[in-house]
């Protein structure tokens, strides 16, 4: 299950996953369903065409993985976090250094700035992702 998840020292809280995100991975349901919904927003309000996806979403989060959720994987890697080559999959952050390292937590990281930028009620990541009834139960505070 998708978690709110706490990078030691910094005291800031992130959406963690279980089970990696991608082809031939686990794709748990709600693990799928929280990386849709932050790459969906992080691509729904870019205005550089550079940096769009050619992903077809439409803010319905099926927590399948498919061909779009694989392509905005792909897209976040490659023009975000400037990956020659994108690993195609998000996997759990582990370990307490170097966090960043892992795409889940620059993505958490993105979502805060969207969510900022936009004047959003949501504070962070974590609060936007717990409006979103099917994983609200599971994204309790460490």
């Amino acid at each position: 299950m998708a978690f709110v998840d706490s990078s030691i020292g910094s005291g800031v809280n992130f959406v963690n996953l279980t089970t990696q995100v991608g082809p031939k991975r686990a794709n748990r349901k709600d693990d799928v369903i929280a990386v849709q919904a932050m790459l969906q927003l992080v691509f729904s309000v870019q205005t550089n065409p550079k940096l769009r996806t050619t992903a077809n979403f439409n803010q319905i989060f099926p927590g399948v993985f498919d061909k779009n959720t694989a392509l905005m994987i792909h897209d976040y890697q490659t023009k975000f976090l400037k990956r020659p080559k994108p690993e195609g999959f998000i996997k759990r952050a582990v370990g307490t250094k170097n966090l960043d390292r892992f795409t889940i937590v620059r993505l958490n990281g993105h979502v805060g700035l969207v969510l900022a930028v936009l004047q959003s009620p949501f504070q962070d990541s974590v609060a936007f992702l717990r409006s979103i009834a099917i994983l609200a139960p599971f994204l309790i505070s460490p």
